[in-house]
C-alpha cells in the first residue's frame, strides 16, 4: 500500500500540502527523505510568502530588543547585517564568533 494514500484515508480533512510534507517526512529511506533545506522550500512554507513578509517584521523586532538592551549591543551589527538569500527566501542566523570571542576552555 502507498503510505501516502494511507495519511490521505487517515487525515482527510488535512489540506494536500500538509498530507504531502508529512509523507516526505515520514519516508522510511533516510536516503529518499529531503534534507531540511530541501523542506524548508516545499510548497507547504512558501505558498504563503510567509518568510517575506516575516523576516522584516522579525528584524524590526530584533532591533528594538538591541535598542533597549545594552549588553546586547556588541551583536547588533551581526545581527542586522543584510540577509543572506537562497533560493529567494531570506533567512535569519545567529552571530558568528570572531576569533577573539571564542571560548578558551574545551569541554571533553
Amino acid at each position: 500500500a502507498n503510505p501516502s494514500r494511507c495519511l490521505y484515508k487517515l487525515f482527510p480533512s488535512w489540506s494536500n500540502l500538509t498530507l504531502d510534507i508529512v509523507s516526505l517526512c515520514l519516508r522510511l529511506d533516510p536516503c529518499q527523505r529531503p534534507t531540511s533545506m530541501q523542506l524548508l522550500q516545499h510548497s507547504y512554507f512558501t505558498h504563503d510568502s510567509f518568510a517575506e513578509s516575516f523576516v522584516p517584521e522579525l528584524r524590526k523586532k530584533i532591533e528594538q530588543e538591541f535598542q533597549g538592551n545594552p549588553l546586547l549591543s556588541k551583536f547588533y551589527l551581526q545581527f542586522m547585517e543584510p540577509c543572506v538569500e537562497k533560493k529567494g527566501s531570506a533567512e535569519l542566523g545567529p552571530p558568528k564568533r570572531t576569533q577573539a570571542e571564542t571560548p578558551r576552555w574545551k569541554l571533553n
